[in-house]
């Protein structure tokens, strides 16, 4: 498609070849929204979508195991939100794990329970009362899909903001705290807690809680070493699925052991023999 504007929507683009854009070659300016984009491929540019002029919208889109030899996913003029693309590229609430699907290998591009892609799009006015691919209502618990298909289901799913916390460096008998975010994206409520954790980390929160649907809770973590060293821990999580978030942390020699030679250097200090 080259030359116009136009809307690409609900739509599954999966093993195609081109040489440009093996599933979607665009030349204009387009809105590309709710696409399952997959298992294409380019000879050169864009193995899941190209756009070689204009700027296009791609929104709530899986663009995913593609091949090119320049840009696997994408490669072009896009304004990208609310998808699912490796890499991870800017733009609001993008994603770059992998869709999860049911069953790549037979094809199957349904969401399974485990994908990050389900409740993680961003609505839009078109939703309200449109239909996937397959004619399903386009949202289901509060919040669209990433991709052409919408999963319905009535049990909790516990999602997490990352699952890996890394609080950096710090001095040692210093303390960091940062936040982990975990919400519920199925379709009932969520009941979970958050497990004991190894030294030198610790939780500041209650570690239950009770997500309705589309709920979010913040979970704050301490990192407090009193020792030198490099620490990792596993943080467990029950409820709507489970997950295991790993907790990193490393420690840099306390100031004054910095400061000290600095200090005698720049006072002029010097030692002298006795005559």
């Amino acid at each position: 498609m080259n030359g116009s504007s136009g809307t690409i929507r609900n739509c599954l683009m999966a093993h195609n070849a081109a040489g440009d854009g093996g599933g979607l070659y665009l030349g204009g300016t387009y809105t590309v929204e709710n696409n399952t984009i997959v298992d294409n491929s380019a000879g050169d540019q864009g193995g899941g979508a190209y756009n070689y002029s204009g700027s296009s919208v791609l929104r709530n889109n899986i663009i995913y195991h593609n091949s090119a030899a320049r840009g696997i996913n994408v490669q072009g003029a896009f304004v990208q939100s609310s998808s699912c693309i490796w890499p991870l590229s800017a733009g609001a609430g993008n994603i770059s794990n992998a869709p999860a699907f049911i069953d790549r290998a037979t094809r199957d591009y349904h969401l399974s329970t485990a994908s990050d892609c389900v409740n993680a799009g961003a609505n839009q006015g078109w939703m309200s009362g449109g239909s996937d691919l397959e004619g399903s209502a386009r949202i289901a618990n509060g919040l669209v899909d990433i991709g052409a298909y919408e999963l319905s289901t009535n049990i909790p799913l516990l999602r997490v903001s990352s699952t890996l916390v890394d609080f950096g460096q710090i001095f040692v008998n210093a303390m960091k705290q940062l936040p982990l975010v975990v919400r519920n994206a199925g379709g009932s409520v969520l009941t979970g807690s958050a497990g004991a954790v190894a030294y030198p980390f610790a939780l500041m929160s209650p570690p239950s809680f009770v997500l309705g649907v589309n709920a979010t809770n913040t979970i704050i973590v301490k990192f407090e070493p009193e020792d030198e060293g490099v620490f990792t821990a596993a943080l467990p999580l029950s409820g709507g699925g489970d997950a295991t978030v790993t907790l990193r942390g490393a420690t840099i020699p306390e100031p004054a052991l910095l400061l000290l030679p600095l200090l005698l250097l720049g006072s002029g200090f010097r030692v002298q023999e006795k005559r």
